[in-house]
């Protein structure tokens, strides 16, 4: 278990707690209705979804992480305020 966890700390693409998303091609292509919505991972769901807090909704939405992207120039650490 601890290697996953340093496997996800290593890797740059991996989503984590903070980070701004919206969604990718491929998301937008199987649920069109998000259109250009961003929002915040607010927690964990499964290994292969994150739940995301959009903006402009009330309630927190599970998404497969393959669905979603960072949005530029943000990350979960500076997000958060945690150090690197």
């Amino acid at each position: 278990m601890r290697r996953v966890a340093y496997e996800r700390d290593l890797d740059p693409a991996w989503l984590n707690y903070g980070d701004r998303v919206r969604m990718n091609a491929f998301g937008l292509e199987r649920h069109s209705t998000y259109g250009s919505r961003e929002g915040v991972i607010v927690g964990m769901g499964t290994p292969s979804c994150v739940r995301v807090k959009f903006d402009d909704r009330v309630t927190v939405q599970a998404i497969h992480r393959d669905y979603l992207e960072r949005v530029s120039g943000q990350s979960g650490a500076a997000s958060t305020g945690r150090a690197s």
